[in-house]
C-alpha cells in the first residue's frame, strides 16, 4: 500500500512538471489582419478627420475617459470629454496613433508574458469602410501559481468617425 502511494505522489509530481512545462506565455495576437488592415488605412490617405476615443483600464476600475479627436492636415488636436480623463490625451492624436498604440501594447504584453507566466488576447475590430480599428480589448488569461491579482483588461472603442474635408 505504501509504495502505491509513493508511486501515485510520484505520477502526480511529475504530471504537474509536465503540464507546466507545456503552459503557452503568449500573447494572442492576429498579425496578418492587423497589417492588412493597417495598409488599407494608410491607402486611404485621409488627412482630415474626427472621432472620439473612450478608453478602459479594467484593473482596479480604472477609466481613462472619452476625449474628441480633430485631424486637420494630418495634424491632431484633441478635446476632453469626460471628467474622469486619467491619462495624458497627448498618446493618441490621429488613427495612426491608434494602430502604433496597439503595437506598442502588443510588445509591452509580449515581454509582461514572458516575465510573469501570463499571456495576453487581443480582439480588434475594423470598420469595414475605412478601415480605422473600432474596437480594441486586450485581455489577460492566465496569472502564474494562485495570483490573486485581479487580472489585466483594457478596452479603446473609436466612435463618432467623420471625415471633416472631403473636396
Amino acid at each position: 500500500m505504501k509504495k502505491n502511494n509513493i508511486l501515485f505522489i510520484l505520477l502526480f509530481i511529475l504530471s504537474l512538471l509536465f503540464s507546466s512545462c507545456y503552459l503557452s506565455y503568449k500573447v494572442d495576437f492576429d498579425e496578418t489582419t492587423f497589417e492588412e488592415e493597417y495598409q488599407l488605412w494608410k491607402n486611404n490617405g485621409f488627412t482630415d478627420y474626427s472621432f472620439v476615443c473612450d478608453r478602459h483600464i479594467y484593473e482596479g476600475g480604472k477609466m481613462l475617459g472619452k476625449v474628441k479627436i480633430s485631424v486637420c492636415n494630418g495634424n491632431g488636436t484633441y478635446e476632453v470629454l469626460s471628467d474622469t480623463l486619467t491619462v495624458n490625451p497627448e498618446e493618441i492624436k490621429s488613427i495612426d496613433d491608434v494602430y502604433e498604440y496597439i503595437k506598442a501594447l502588443k510588445e509591452k504584453n509580449e515581454r509582461i508574458a514572458k516575465n510573469e507566466k501570463t499571456s495576453y488576447r487581443f480582439t480588434i475590430s475594423y470598420d469595414k469602410t475605412y478601415h480605422y480599428p473600432k474596437s480594441i480589448k486586450i485581455d489577460e488569461n492566465v496569472r502564474k501559481k494562485l495570483d490573486l491579482a485581479i487580472p489585466y483588461s483594457e478596452k479603446v472603442e473609436i466612435t463618432d468617425f467623420t471625415l471633416t474635408n472631403t473636396q
